[in-house]
């Protein structure tokens, strides 16, 4: 789980949408490869406004030696009154230590602004569970923002790597409000190269159903949900319900990070 340059830089890009606040879970504990001077910096350039507070090292030795920060300090400059994590392990001192195939403990039901994964749905096998977990987190007007979702050529890396569709589906047909949906083209080395993002509606990417996509570049997601009044949490989509039978449009670069 971790947060880089392009993960950032679209975290400012959400909170500019709609400034974060209140609670926030994460899926895992993020480590953050970013310095102090990257993260004012950077939101300077994006127009963004973070609060001045104390700065606290990355709970990992290797990152604390290039100066990162750790996800406290990230996630309170954003604006969180709180900043949790949770994870199947405890070496890295989450604050709940659960198993995400199984229900969240009752405590922790509504309690969340914001859930954000960056890295760990993939590794849980039992994905509709997960899904479930998330929207039984998040209050009402909530927000799940997954960060990094594999696409392809991360075989192996977890049990799972997702059609961008997936999740689309998932929460259109749960009542869900889209507010971002993006795929993402980088390099091995995604603390340096640039991030290319795209715009993404199911149907897009049908030129790459059966090969085509590019064989050097590793390929992601990022979507941005919102939990309405009417959000459910399970209704089984069928592939391809959130289309709405009109050409999608070109699938063309957005933003380069």
């Amino acid at each position: 789980m971790a947060i880089s340059r392009g993960g950032f830089r679209l975290l400012l890009e959400e909170h500019k949408r709609r400034p974060f606040g209140g609670n926030l879970l994460q899926l895992g504990r993020n480590t953050i490869y970013l310095v102090k001077d990257e993260l004012y910096g950077w939101a300077n350039q994006h127009g963004v406004v973070l609060k001045n507070v104390p700065v606290t090292f990355s709970n990992l030795e290797e990152c604390r030696g290039f100066g990162y920060v750790d996800d406290i300090t990230l996630f309170s400059a954003f604006g969180f009154d709180s900043v949790h994590s949770c994870d199947i392990s405890s070496s890295e001192s989450p604050t709940f230590t659960l198993d995400l195939n199984q229900p969240v403990p009752r405590e922790l039901w509504g309690k969340y602004d914001t859930v954000i994964d960056s890295g760990t749905i993939e590794h849980i096998f039992d994905l509709k569970t997960v899904l479930q977990n998330m929207h039984t987190l998040l209050k009402p007007g909530g927000r799940a923002i997954f960060i990094s979702v594999p696409v392809s050529n991360y075989v192996d890396h977890g049990y799972h790597m997702f059609s961008p569709q997936l999740l689309y589906d998932y929460y259109t047909i749960n009542r869900y409000s889209i507010a971002s949906s993006y795929v993402i083209f980088f390099k091995r080395d995604f603390l340096k190269d640039p991030w290319m993002i795209y715009n993404y509606l199911p149907g897009m990417l049908d030129k790459y159903s059966y090969g085509n996509m590019p064989d050097d570049m590793m390929v992601s997601q990022w979507l941005c949900v919102e939990k309405t009044d009417q959000a459910a949490c399970n209704v089984i989509p069928q592939q391809g319900c959130s289309r709405t039978g009109n050409p999608p449009p070109e699938f063309v670069p957005y933003l380069q990070l």
